[in-house]
Parts: structure tokens; sequence; C-alpha cells
């Protein structure tokens, strides 16, 4: 009976230091996380490395090497989080999906740091890994990502077609495959076959994100083509929604085609949108009072355009070259 006691009071003891070691690393992780969430970053590393030490699980650790490389990144302190990243592919018996986030990162950090030649060695170990093809189009896309960024144009063509290849017609990725193989293109001022591939690709259920990028690159094509008519109908067909720098560069390129074509009255229009646009900047908003001004100039409304120059004049940050402008175009009316 006494050897029993002995028994199970040495079993719990062990039970209970058990529990309190576990329990050091998920305090120490969950400590790690508030103090990322505040902004503490030095005090967060502090946390999840001694989290790092207490790790006894493989998904564990994992997890805190994850942790602590996404500090580093969050700090951009790219080289640290890589080198804390590379560690998961030392683990034994790594799961996939933990392998491809893993490269995920590296690539990311690599990219950071401007080492674009680790990044596609990077690229093509994982390559030779993946199994799912959308695993295969993400790393096929950031290639093509990586080849642009070295100005390796025809590469990084390569690189988006096999993705395209992969993709399900009209799916997400293969969209965004699309996207990006118009804007290469447009850097390599291959204008005509941005022209030829938007008119053959049917948009129909498109996403609003890449179907705006394909029809504002075809527009600008247009334009460095001087088909004025054919880029104010693919610029036409964009909407006035989303981020604001868009919604002005659409503007002022549908608005240029209008004017070039002598639609003054439409073409004042598009620069009205971006004048009223209270989210954009002052520059851009006084280059639409002007453009704006500019318009009723060339109608021959010369009471109106006066008027827009004053108010141009009178606004609040509007630059020293825009007042300027405003005052060439007042002596002009006065003649």
């Amino acid at each position: 009976m006494i050897f029993k006691k002995i028994f199970f009071t040495v079993f719990f003891c062990f039970g209970i230091i058990i529990a309190i070691q576990a329990g050091d690393f998920n305090s120490l992780y969950r400590t790690g996380l508030r103090k990322l969430r505040s902004n503490d970053y030095d005090g967060a590393l502090v946390q999840f490395k001694k989290a790092h030490e207490k790790a006894e699980l493989s998904s564990e650790e994992i997890k805190v090497l994850f942790a602590i490389a996404d500090v580093y990144s969050q700090q951009k302190k790219y080289k640290e989080a890589k080198t804390w990243v590379v560690r998961v592919l030392e683990i034994p018996d790594l799961k996939a999906k933990d392998k491809i986030f893993t490269y995920r990162l590296m690539i990311k950090y690599s990219t950071s740091l401007e080492q674009y030649n680790d990044a596609l060695t990077d690229i093509r170990a994982i390559l030779r890994r993946v199994v799912d093809d959308k695993d295969k189009v993400f790393f096929l896309l950031k290639r093509a990502k990586i080849l642009e960024l070295q100005k390796k144009y025809p590469e990084a063509e390569e690189s988006i077609q096999e993705c395209i290849k992969l993709c399900r017609n009209g799916s997400p990725q293969w969209q965004a495959g699309q996207q990006r193989f118009v804007i290469v293109l447009f850097k390599q001022k291959k204008y005509n076959d941005i022209l030829t591939r938007a008119i053959e690709l049917d948009m129909t259920g498109w996403e609003t994100s890449p179907k705006q990028f394909v029809h504002y690159y075809a527009g600008l094509a247009a334009m460095r083509e001087k088909k004025y008519k054919t880029a104010a109908g693919w610029f036409g067909r964009m909407s006035d929604e989303g981020q604001p720098w868009f919604i002005y560069s659409k503007n002022s390129q549908l608005g240029t085609s209008l004017k070039k074509l002598r639609q003054y009255e439409k073409a004042y229009k598009c620069f009205e949108i971006i004048y009223k646009n209270t989210k954009l900047q002052d520059y851009y908003r006084a280059n639409g009072l002007y453009m704006m001004a500019e318009m009723r100039y060339l109608q021959n409304e010369y009471k109106d355009a006066r008027a827009l120059c004053e108010e141009l004049k009178k606004y609040p940050k509007a630059t020293n070259n825009q007042i300027k402008r405003a005052e060439k175009m007042l002596k002009k009316l006065k003649k």
C-alpha cells in the first residue's frame, strides 16, 4: 500500500512537471503574440525565442519559427527573417504544406533583399516538389514577377504562359496570369500584341481588378499607337470605383483621348470627375481643374474658362507651376 502511494505521488508530480513544461511553451508563445500585436517587437522576440527553446513538438517549433521570422519581417529585417525561416526546412518529416509555406516566405524575403537569383533558385527547387497545380501557378507567377524586376521580359512571358496553361479558363489565377501577361507586353512596347490579345479575351464574369487592368493597358497601348478612338473605348469600359489613383489615371487618359478626338464636352466631364474626387491628392485635383479650364477654352466658352482659372489660382494646394499655367491661359483669354 505504501509503495502504491509513493508510486502515485511520484507519477503525479512527474505529470505536473510535464504539464508545466508544456504550458511554458504555450504561455511564452501567447505572450509573444500579445506583444507583437502591441508592436513591441523586441519583447515579442524575447518571448518567441524562449518559446523556441521550450518547444518539444515539431508543430511547436514550426509555429514559433514562423512567428520569429514574421517579427523580423514586420521590422523589414528580411535577412534575419530569412535566417530563422530557413531553419524550418531542417525539421524532420516536414509536411508538404509547411514546406510550401516556408519556400513562399524565403522567396518573399529574398525578393525584398533584391537577392533575385536566390529567389529564382528557391522557386526552381519548390517547383520540382509541388504537385498541386494551384501551387505551381503561384510560384510560376512569382518567378515571372522576379524576372520582370530583372528586366528579363521574354523569360517572364514564358513563365506566365506556362502558368496560364495550368489554369482553368476563367479562374481567378487564370485572370491574374492574363493581367500579368498584358503588363509584361506593355513593358516591351508590344502595343499591337496587347490590343490583339485584349480583343480575343472574353472577360465576361471576370473579377473587377484584373478586368480593369486589362482594359487600362489596352487603352494605354492604343494611346501609344495614336488610336484614340480605340483608346477611348477601352478606358470607357472601366468603372469609377476602386483605388483613387486608378480612377484618376483612367479619367485622365480617357479625357486626353476624347480631347484628341475633339469631343471636348465628354473630356470635360472626365476631368470634372477628377476635380470632384475628394479622395485624390490636391495636386491631381488641381490638374483636373486646369484641364476643365482648357476644355472650356477649346469650346470658346471663355467666361467659364476664365472662372475656372481664377478658381485654380485660389486653390489652396495648387503648385506654382499649376498657377503659372492658369495665369498663362488668362493672358490668352485677355487677347
